[in-house]
């Protein structure tokens, strides 16, 4: 009876945990054209950068339909002119920023709130870059 609770408990998890890691079904989208990923992930936290470069070009329309299918919620776009002004060191190129609710959180002075996800494709639509970060 004990080995049949917890084969119940594994498929569960295994079935119901299909977000696990975070952000980590990106691995998936165009996985040929990935050049560099790193993953820092914890019990109370962490973070996803993921870059891709494919000369014959990434489609938007692509990336928005693969979010949509891992819930990943658009809530807003912008132009990002200037990276090195505007965003972190992970992103290094002028080109269109897509701001996802990751329907994970973040704790922003004790408080939960959106831990977004970012994607920026260059101006060109040969690179992306994803970052993630959730928890603590």
């Amino acid at each position: 009876m004990k080995h049949k609770h917890l084969f119940i408990l594994l498929m569960v998890c295994l079935t119901g945990c299909k977000k696990l890691p975070p952000a980590g079904f990106w691995t998936d989208f165009d996985s040929p054209h990935i050049t560099d990923k790193n993953s820092d992930q914890g019990p109370w936290g962490g973070n996803r950068t993921i870059y891709w470069e494919n000369k014959a070009g990434i489609k938007d329309t692509d990336m928005l339909k693969f979010a949509h299918e891992n819930e990943w919620i658009l809530l807003n776009t912008r132009n990002v002119i200037d990276p090195a002004v505007e965003m972190d060191k992970w992103i290094k190129y002028p080109g269109k920023l897509y701001i996802f609710n990751s329907e994970w959180t973040t704790e922003v002075d004790g408080k939960d709130k959106i831990a977004y996800g970012y994607i920026l494709i260059s101006d060109d639509h040969k690179r992306m870059s994803l970052y993630h970060s959730w928890g603590q």
